[in-house]
């Protein structure tokens, strides 16, 4: 969502979200505490940094970045020099 009003309810420091994704949960499970601390979750040297994509691989998928006008320009003058008519 990105004109939902609940994202003039999650403005942090003056920057409004530009998207927010709702979540419906059916059903959670809890796991006890002992199962979480023998998974060594919080155990950085468990962690695998290139399992997950970084930060800014993330942004560029949910932030379409603003076209260059010569990129613009390239791709279409070809296709109107053909269809002007």
């Amino acid at each position: 969502m990105s004109d939902a009003p609940l994202l003039d309810e999650m403005i942090v420091k003056g920057h409004r979200p530009r998207v927010a994704m709702i979540v419906k949960i059916d059903e959670v499970f809890h796991h006890r505490s002992k199962a979480f601390l023998r998974s060594a979750l919080r155990n950085p040297e468990t962690w695998h940094p290139d399992a997950v994509p970084s930060r800014p691989r993330i942004a560029k998928g949910l932030y379409r970045p603003e076209p260059d006008p010569a990129e613009l320009e390239a791709h279409y003058r070809p296709a109107y020099a053909e269809t002007r008519h």
